[in-house]
């Protein structure tokens, strides 16, 4: 493959007309003429690759949906299942999210009957979450969907194919990553 540097029509990065189910703008394959084939090939994997991400998600949130919870009481649910008893302040360092919004989605999970509030021994002031039966049924309620799902997006592929695809993709994302690295240092 021809390096990328070197064409000055090749994959920019912009990502702001990519929007599911909208073909309106779908130029992000077709290339202008002085272009490099295969910028055509890259840009249609990585749409292609943006699209199922798209469509694996919106599954996803549809299946949560039909659940009965929101999307985020669902991922505190999928987390204390793997940490409880877990510290309202810990969900809300692992989300990147206010203590109050924690509190919020714990009230809900509470009167639904999925989760259970603690006090932290030693500690009455901290808040401890844990799953209840029913909380811990759903987990498992939506694990057996998530792997429903992911079945049904890797129907007719074989063990090779999906390790052939994931190792593509992982070194897609070491290419990233150093990119990402490299930039940086050059911006130092």
């Amino acid at each position: 493959m021809k390096d990328p540097k070197n064409h000055p029509k090749t994959y920019s990065g912009d990502r702001s007309n990519d929007r599911p189910n909208d073909r309106s703008n779908d130029s992000s394959i077709n290339c202008q003429s002085d272009c490099p084939e295969e910028t055509n090939s890259i840009k249609a994997a990585i749409r292609l690759l943006g699209q199922a991400d798209r469509e694996h998600r919106a599954i996803i949130e549809s299946k949560v949906a039909q659940l009965g919870v929101h999307r985020t009481q669902h991922m505190m649910l999928m987390y204390l299942s793997k940490n409880e008893p877990a510290a309202q302040n810990d969900i809300a360092r692992a989300f990147d999210v206010s203590a109050s919004a924690v509190a919020v989605s714990a009230k809900k999970l509470e009167s639904a009957g999925l989760i259970e509030r603690t006090r932290k021994t030693g500690d009455e002031r901290t808040n401890c979450l844990k799953l209840t039966e029913k909380g811990a049924e759903m987990v498992k309620k939506s694990r057996e969907l998530f792997l429903a799902v992911d079945a049904a997006m890797f129907d007719g592929f074989t063990e090779e194919d999906v390790a052939v695809f994931t190792k593509y993709l992982s070194k897609a994302k070491q290419n990233l990553v150093k990119y990402a690295q490299d930039r940086e240092e050059t911006r130092e």
